[in-house]
């Protein structure tokens, strides 16, 4: 199943796992849902910040990145606030409702 036959699918796929890794590696040491972390560090460990699996702005000033179930939220030009899900879940029941 993990096998593709385009080489662009296989290596956006590992991109993207790549850059969940990292922030989960920054945030579990820590045991913590948050972490403020310089932009350059996540760099230097191969976060590549043009490939995400969703952009969630829960209001017009908030703009979160995922890959996956971690993501960041830049703070500045030089720091970003690393999390763990922020992103409200809805059950199916709730989603058909709307």
């Amino acid at each position: 199943m993990n096998c593709y036959t385009s080489p662009l699918v296989r290596n956006v796929n590992n991109i993207l796992k790549r850059n969940r890794k990292i922030l989960e590696d920054l945030l579990a040491p820590y045991d913590k849902k948050v972490l403020v972390i310089e932009r350059q560090k996540l760099v230097e460990r191969g976060f590549q910040f043009d490939y995400i699996t969703e952009h969630y702005h829960p209001d017009k000033k908030e703009h979160y990145y995922y890959c996956y179930d971690y993501g960041y939220r830049p703070i500045d030009q030089e720091k970003v606030l690393a999390v763990k899900d922020t992103r409200k879940k809805h059950s199916s029941r709730e989603r058909s409702r709307r």
